[in-house]
């Protein structure tokens, strides 16, 4: 039988398994001794070293201040806003027409100057022509009904008004531009010049000028830095009269009422551009 060579790092591996007594043994047969088992590490060893950690990146979306680490995520913005009102005037040229009154229509055209205080609260005058027109309602009361009713025909209104914002929002049109807009309530007191449509042909129209207070609410739309459109509708209520003075009510034959003078709500909703000057401005405070 031939003796078969042993790869001398097999047997190596074989002592180092074996028991010391084993392995002395093996010693004496002339092999060569077992490698020395490693000492287990210490707990100081398994430790990592501040020196031996590499550095972590940087976050890109951090930025530091001195020994404060602040996100871009934790700083709130409050954006400015897009239009500044205070100081400045705005020229409204506007139209409009009455909507409350089926027996004649009024059509109004007007402009308003106002001064903003502040941008929520403004001062200003406004003054309209109105264009009078009787509706085909008024010739068909008459003969079916067989009354004649009491018409006053407008000619003019002024007035001075005050104008308050409580409201105040945006909106995206098709997800592409951002308009900002607002909701003001005005209020205010003025005149307005009437004149009496007569029941009959033979008697006489006369004029009067009526004490007026205007109340409404309205919506602007800002475009830009200086120009807006707006929408109001507002309710002029005023005493009308519907007699001159020492007429008699027997002289209107076919009616069986008497109204020297009445309380009117004359209802008018307008529309216009307002026109802000001057035409740029710059913000006071800090961002």
């Amino acid at each position: 039988m031939t003796r078969k060579r042993i790869c001398t790092t097999c047997i190596a591996a074989l002592l180092a398994a074996l028991p010391v007594t084993v392995q002395a043994q093996a010693a004496d047969d002339g092999l060569p001794p077992a490698p020395p088992e490693a000492a287990p590490a210490s707990d100081k060893e398994l430790k990592a070293k501040k020196s031996d950690v590499a550095p972590a990146a940087p976050d890109p979306k951090t930025k530091k201040l001195g020994k404060k680490q602040m996100s871009w995520d934790d700083i709130v913005v409050m954006p400015r806003k897009v239009f500044i009102k205070k100081g400045r005037f705005e020229v409204s040229p506007y139209i409009g027409s009455t909507i409350n009154d089926n027996l004649i229509q009024h059509t109004l055209i007007g402009a308003e100057v106002n001064y903003f205080l502040t941008d929520i609260l403004s001062i200003g005058i406004n003054a309209n022509y109105y264009i009078g027109s009787v509706s085909d309602a008024e010739f068909a009361t008459r003969y079916q009904f067989g009354r004649v009713p009491s018409l006053n025909r407008y000619h003019f209104h002024a007035s001075l008004n005050f104008a308050y914002v409580p409201f105040y929002g945006k909106f995206a049109l098709f997800n592409n531009k951002i308009f900002h807009y607002e909701v003001f309530a005005s209020g205010g007191v003025g005149i307005t010049g009437t004149e009496i449509i007569p029941r009959r042909f033979s008697h006489d129209s006369f004029s009067s000028i009526a004490l007026t207070f205007p109340i409404g609410l309205g919506a602007r739309i800002f475009i830009n830095r200086w120009l807006s459109a707006f929408v109001t509708v507002r309710d002029h209520m005023m005493i009308d009269r519907f007699e001159p003075t020492g007429r008699s009510a027997t002289k209107w034959e076919g009616s069986g009422e008497r109204a020297d003078t009445r309380f009117i709500n004359n209802v008018v909703m307008t529309f216009g551009v307002g026109f802000f000057f001057p035409m740029d401005f710059k913000y006071t405070t800090f961002r």
